[in-house]
């Protein structure tokens, strides 16, 4: 009894299939009998050929399977050690920028508290810079210490803002906003006081100086607007037990910058309203200067008259409306009787 071959091995012998090919050639070609075969006679070598290219191309394609598949893994494993490189690269960045940015709100705090004091001892609380107090009286040392903080707390915040921080910090922009204030910088204190307090500062003060930044900013109506807003957040969060010439002292702001508009009728009540509650000369006089810009405007003579001869005794109010003879007092600039007040 012949040994039958493993069905491996006798499929994979190449003496059998080099014997089968050639069963196929000659049958095709009618080498056996010397005459053509028919179709049925050749369907069962058509079978074996067919049977023979397929495994050919069968192994082909799971050859090129296997390929790239394995050319996948390798371009898998790659991207794999490329995005752990760079996870562990971003997580080295941010605990740097973690850091950099705790040592960076230290300084920024250390400055605050140090230009406050130093602005505090001058006497320049924010109420005091909006009456107009500034640098100009405090000796030279004062003056070169508090530049000094100003510069370095705006390189620190800038240094801050353009690593990408957020430098919403309250205190840093309304510490360096009383800065630039007193080193006579409205226009930048102005910017300050809206991004760092705007209208989420719920204190009298901090509007106040705040209109009073926009107001001396002189940038045109835009600014003019940004200082009435801000006057009308002081008198809403005025308290009742307020000092009643600082009272005095927020409606006749308001009423001067409504005279700068143009809003006449609106200016008069605020500054009428300043007169009722001032105690003092000075705010008293400052009213009366401002309604006879108003009364000069409004081309009412007798009122504007009046409200100059109020005046009297305090040459600095005189001064101003001649500094002014060419805009709100122009109708009158050559008025005898106002020329003869001011003299």
């Amino acid at each position: 009894m012949s040994r039958r071959l493993p069905e491996r091995k006798r499929r994979d012998n190449p003496a059998r299939l080099r014997r089968a090919r050639s069963q196929v050639m000659r049958a095709l070609c009618g080498h056996d009998r010397g005459e053509e075969m028919t179709l049925e006679q050749l369907q069962p070598y058509l079978m074996v050929a067919t049977t023979i290219f397929s495994v050919a191309s069968l192994a082909f394609i799971l050859s090129l399977v296997k390929e790239v598949r394995e050319n996948a893994k390798e371009r898998t494993a790659v991207m794999k050690d490329r995005l752990d490189g760079a996870q562990e690269e971003l997580q080295r960045t941010e605990r740097w920028n973690q850091r950099e940015q705790g040592r960076l709100r230290e300084e920024l705090d250390r400055l605050k508290d140090q230009l406050n004091e130093a602005l505090t001892k001058e006497g320049l609380s924010p109420q005091n810079l909006a009456l107009g107090r500034d640098l100009r009286e405090a000796a030279a040392e004062a003056r070169a210490q508090i530049q000094g903080l100003v510069n370095e707390m705006q390189d620190k915040l800038s240094a801050f803002k353009s690593d990408g921080y957020s430098a919403k910090e309250p205190g840093w922009g309304l510490a360096l906003a009383r800065g630039e204030m007193a080193t006579g910088r409205p226009s930048s204190a102005a910017k300050l006081f809206d991004e760092y307090a705007g209208k989420s500062d719920p204190t009298w003060e901090g509007n106040f100086v705040r209109g009073v930044a926009h107001a001396n900013a002189r940038e045109g109506r835009d600014s003019d607007i940004a200082a009435l807003r801000a006057y009308n957040e002081a008198l809403v969060f005025a308290p009742p037990t307020l000092d009643q010439d600082m009272r005095s002292r927020l409606h006749g702001y308001r009423g001067a910058i409504l005279k700068r508009l143009g809003r006449l009728p609106e200016a008069e009540a605020d500054l009428q309203l300043a007169l009722k509650f001032a105690t003092s000369a000075e705010e008293r006089h400052d009213a009366l200067y401002n309604l006879a810009g108003v009364y000069a405007l409004g081309r009412d003579r007798k009122q504007m008259l009046e409200a100059v001869r109020g005046l009297e005794g305090d040459d600095s109010y005189k001064r101003a409306i001649v500094a002014h003879l060419d805009d709100y007092f122009a109708a009158y600039a050559r008025d005898p009787d106002l020329l003869s007040m001011l003299k």
